[in-house]
């Protein structure tokens, strides 16, 4: 499992079903956002994201709630 250090915040992976895997937004020590894909082709699309510096900050988390990263 990977994590990705932003300025601030950092985005893990996590398991999540079978090959399929969560994203835990991670601020001050806490989870902030969990970010599930429907697919695995949308969990290699974040990867390829973060992997490129995206911020999911106002992304949707899978729950239908908006990521809120500055607040």
């Amino acid at each position: 499992m990977r994590t990705w250090k932003r300025n601030g915040y950092e985005i893990k992976e996590i398991g999540f079903q079978f090959n399929l895997n969560e994203f835990a937004v991670v601020k001050n020590g806490g989870t902030i956002a969990i970010i599930t894909p429907e697919t695995i082709s949308d969990m290699d699309a974040f990867i390829a994201e973060f992997d490129n510096g995206e911020c999911p900050d106002r992304w949707e988390d899978g729950q239908g709630n908006r990521i809120k990263i500055y607040f």
